[in-house]
């Protein structure tokens, strides 16, 4: 299956997340690696990848992460 990448405000829309959000939490490794792309100052983020990481089949501490957020966007 090939990769869909998504850029930021194209994550934000889709995950419901603030931009500035997303930025943080990449600076600080809460949304797991295997999830973003850097391509010069350029983030991509790997929907597959993002899909696990939200519905929990990623690592512990990404997956609290995704319900932390998930729950305080509802």
């Amino acid at each position: 299956m090939e990769a869909r990448w998504l850029g930021v405000k194209e994550l934000s829309k889709y995950t419901s997340m603030p931009e500035d959000t997303i930025y943080t939490y990449v600076s600080r490794r809460r949304i797991p690696p295997e999830c973003v792309r850097r391509i010069g100052r350029k983030l991509l983020f790997d929907l597959t990848a993002v899909d696990r990481w939200i519905s929990g089949s990623a690592p512990p501490a990404a997956q609290a992460t995704a319900q932390e957020h998930t729950r305080s966007a509802h």
